[in-house]
């Protein structure tokens, strides 16, 4: 499992609105902080990140979430 608190923004360490690169595990902060993520994807192009501690999961190309099921 993910521990949320020691994560934070690579970029910025912010540590709240975190998103997680599903393909390579870059952490980057939200859209409503410094959109460190979608940066993230645009130099990358790595399509799908999750956000951490709600398992929603964002397609960046389709512009679609889908919520993972919890264990």
């Amino acid at each position: 499992p993910i521990s949320l608190s020691n994560n934070k923004c690579s970029q910025c360490d912010a540590k709240e609105d975190l998103w997680i690169c599903l393909i390579c595990g870059h952490i980057g902060c939200g859209r409503y902080l410094s959109a460190h993520a979608n940066s993230h994807y645009e130099m990358t192009n790595h399509t799908f990140s999750m956000q951490l501690g709600t398992r929603r999961v964002w397609d960046y190309t389709g512009g679609l979430t889908a919520q993972l099921p919890r264990d």
